[in-house]
């Protein structure tokens, strides 16, 4: 057996549950099979012998254990009239301790089997009339209670022939060199599933009472092992507390486990672990010279990072950017495509693109198979396609990269808490870098708090963020030149270049982040200039327009920029795009001619109306939920209707912009808007509203007469942010409540303008009216000069209080129209 070499030790946990009336069995216990060799791992079990219950311990609650745990007097029961003496036993040493969480050594161990052979070892050593109705095991603290019933036979005289039986077999575990020992339980145990582990050294809380000496407390412990140190503490007049600390494990876990709520002269003894502080060798020695220790492992760190890691670091680029490890190089996917998910309707295929763009896509893609000549920035508002065209391109090439700016991060990135961070770990996350420079950061960073504290001295050992970015961004570009080192010496000259696309390299990512942004568009130039590859920038076109600036300034030797600006489809192409890809019960020519007038060209829009039909909605319902979307997004975003967020523009000023939109049908100069009455020549609200993306400016060409010899010329125009927009803010404006609202906000903005203005006219008629009095009294003449300028002022004044007044009658009757 298990604990001996002719029979088993423990029998079937069934018979306990029979006993006891199948209550849990809970925790892992384990012993071995003969002599303790190496047994299979189970999990924990209960006594309704299901070996594959949760491993969730469940402890029973003190009462169901047997009260007392000393001996007491005899209890009767209905069913048997008969003394009863009750107690517990407690099992050393039936397997591994379980220290700290990484200590796995329990594995080796089986659970149920320990069971089955601590119930026969009960039975082998003493007569029938010993019953075991509870059995608790303690794994960690590699042990396990066992609670008895005998009529016959005391605890002490149990305890004493289990101690007896066992000192004569001498059975250890094969991992264990303590053989298996078992004391009686004197007090009342604490059965509990926290996360404590067991230490040598145990706290010893003495509650009430007189207070317990040390030579009493010391006969207590010993006989559960030898005691390194034994100290009292606390109290004035009498210790409430003492700390003994055993030479080996198991001394101290017996005696928390035996004595813990035992009561001595009116004390109660209350056991906890305490945790061994331990100060080794090398700790002291770096303490006493960490003055010149701390420059050396400075000294080795680095070259480490530069030695070992810098090469790791290159090669997973290099995977990352050929794909060589992937399961598309292993496994024929494109096989599976055309057969099991061809034939299954399930093709991963993207959905093609509006035709409008088929030779923008066409030229991308021809581009990519030449030798770079300059950095592509592929502009267009949000939705437009671009993401989708350089999708296409990247799967037309065999090697490449793809870093994003400002995609959703995911939960690896949480313990990150800068935007820098953010945006470095973007990057890292694109490019394969690993292993990455965060670790490394938080360690520098515990080093330098440890070395201020200690000695003093104050180091910056953690590199910063732009430091890290242009690692990065180095092995990126050493990972580049290695692929084409390779390429070089397989003759292979003509392969086409690796293509890097940086994707949400917005206005709004430069704005925030321009030392960041500059960083990725110099290395973008720099790549190009020295064909390494292709790099494509997805950008808005203001983004796309300073990048062509700043590369066309006075730095000629930089790669030129080409933008490729993405525009809305046409009504007719959207249309098609909505007949081509709906089945023909759910959309006709004249239906889909309509919802692409509400809808507009935008990709993004056309597709979630293709997505909400295919999903069992009506095309009017589909496009009536799209336009709701955007008039629900201009209210929060533009208005700010139902939200908190600050704006950086006024109600009036937004309002009057999607008004003038709509009265030129969808495009107004953005000249005009600028150095209109609502902005005066304040080009930061129009910024704003083009970065929170409700209009987008763009530039178009205005044709002018040739036969005047006059060429065609361009200028800036404002569109709404997407063609819906248009749609939706027509809806709004015909809404009266909301229209006669933003009225009386518009005409309150105007007259506080106007009032403004008025004011200054007037203070100024009022200091001209002074200076004419002075002189008048001064028998002075008075300036004619001073009458054409009071002229102008009364002019102004009369004008400016007609149009108040025009304002303040509109304003009347949009508020009478409110409470209607």
């Amino acid at each position: 057996g298990p604990l001996g070499t002719e029979s088993t030790m423990f029998s079937a946990v069934a018979r306990v549950a029979a006993l006891r009336g199948s209550q849990p069995i809970t925790g892992r216990m384990a012993l071995p099979r003969s002599g303790f060799p190496a047994l299979t791992r189970v999990q924990s079990t209960t006594a309704t012998v299901n070996a594959a219950s949760t491993p969730e311990i469940t402890i029973p609650p003190l009462a169901a254990t047997p009260e007392p745990l000393n001996p007491g007097p005899a209890t009767t029961t209905a069913a048997a009239p008969e003394k009863l003496n009750k107690g517990a036993i407690w099992f050393d040493n039936l397997f591994p301790l379980r220290l700290h969480r990484w200590d796995y050594r329990y594995l080796l161990v089986n659970t149920q089997s320990t069971l089955d052979q601590l119930d026969d070892l009960v039975h082998d050593q003493s007569s029938s009339d010993i019953r075991v109705p509870q059995m608790i095991s303690r794994e960690r603290e590699g042990g396990a209670f066992v609670f008895f019933e005998s009529p016959t036979k005391s605890t002490d005289e149990v305890a004493r022939d289990l101690l007896k039986y066992l000192s004569s077999q001498h059975r250890r575990h094969w991992l264990i060199s303590q053989e298996i020992r078992s004391h009686l339980v004197e007090g009342n145990p604490f059965i509990h599933d926290l996360s404590i582990y067991p230490s040598k050294k145990v706290r010893i809380d003495l509650v009430g009472g007189a207070g317990v000496d040390v030579e009493t407390l010391y006969r207590i412990l010993r006989k559960y092992g030898k005691i390194v140190k034994l100290e009292m503490l606390g109290g004035k007049d009498v210790p409430r507390h003492a700390l003994a600390e055993f030479k080996h494990f198991h001394g101290a876990i017996s005696s928390r486990n035996c004595v813990h709520g035992l009561i001595v002269n009116g004390t109660r003894l209350e056991f906890s672990y305490q945790e061994m502080l331990k100060r080794g060798f090398f700790s002291d020695f770096f303490n006493k010279h960490s003055r010149v220790l701390f420059p050396l492992l400075v000294a080795l760190m680095a070259l480490l990072t530069y030695a070992v890691f810098d090469p790791i670091r290159v090669f997973f680029i290099t995977n990352k950017l050929t794909n060589r490890f992937t399961l598309k190089n292993i496994l024929p996917l494109d096989f599976l495509d055309k057969t099991t998910f061809g034939v299954f309707g399930l093709s991963r295929a993207d959905d093609d693109a509006f035709p409008v763009w088929s030779d923008i896509n066409f030229n991308l893609e021809a581009t990519l198979g030449l030798r770079p000549e300059s950095v592509i920035f592929l502009a267009g508002p949000t939705g437009s396609g671009k993401s989708m065209l350089v999708s296409r391109a990247i799967k037309s090439v065999e090697r490449s990269l793809r870093i994003d700016c400002g995609g959703l991060r995911s939960n690896t990135a949480s313990h990150l808490h800068s935007e820098e961070e953010l945006l470095l770990w973007d990057l890292v996350q694109g490019v394969g870098y690993f292993p990455s420079m965060t670790g490394f950061n938080a360690i520098s960073g515990s080093i330098e708090a440890l070395l201020a504290a200690t000695t003093g001295v104050k180091a910056s050992l953690s590199s910063t963020i732009n430091a890290q970015l242009q690692h990065v961004l180095e092995c990126v570009t050493r990972s580049l030149i290695s692929v084409q080192s390779s390429d070089t010496h397989k003759a292979q000259p003509g392969k086409p270049l690796p293509l890097i696309v940086i994707d949400n390299y917005t206005s709004v990512f430069k704005q925030e982040h321009p030392e960041y942004a500059k960083k990725l568009l110099d290395w973008g130039f720099y790549v190009v200039t020295h064909g390494l590859a292709h790099v494509v920038f997805i950008a808005d076109n203001n983004a796309a327009e300073d990048a062509y600036n700043e590369a066309t300034g006075a730095d000629k030797t930089r790669s030129r920029v080409d933008v490729i600006s993405l525009h809305d489809a046409a009504t007719d192409k959207a249309s098609q795009y909505l007949i081509d890809h709906l089945p023909a019960d759910k959309v006709t020519p004249e239906a889909a001619h309509a919802a692409a007038l509400l809808i507009g060209g935008r990709l993004a829009d056309v597709q979630s109306i293709v997505q909400k039909v295919l999903s069992g909605s009506s095309l009017v319902d589909a496009v009536e939920e799209v336009i709701r979307r955007a008039e629900q997004l201009i209210r929060s975003s533009g208005l700010g209707v139902g939200t908190t967020q600050k704006i950086a523009w006024s109600k009036a000023q937004i309002w009057y912009v999607l008004d003038l939109l709509l009265r030129n049908n969808g495009e107004a100069s953005y000249d005009e808007v600028l150095f209109g009455q609502f902005f005066n020549g304040d080009e930061e609200p129009l910024r704003a509203m083009q970065r929170a993306e409700l209009i987008t400016v763009i530039r178009s060409d205005v044709a002018q007469d040739k036969s005047k010899g006059k060429a065609s010329t361009s200028r800036l125009v404002i569109r709404p942010g997407r063609p819906v927009f248009l749609e939706a803010f027509r809806r709004m404006a015909a809404d009266r409540k909301l229209g006669s609202g933003m009225m009386v906000v518009t005409s309150r903005f105007l007259i506080d303008k106007n009032q403004a203005k008025l004011k200054t006219y007037e203070d100024e008629l009022a200091l001209l009216n002074s200076l004419s009095a002075t002189a008048a009294k001064a028998g002075e003449k008075r300036p004619h000069t001073l009458d054409g300028r009071k002229d102008f002022l009364l002019a102004q004044i009369s004008a400016l209080s007609t149009k108040i007044g025009a304002l303040e009658k509109q304003r009347a009757e949009c508020e009478a129209a409110l409470k209607e």
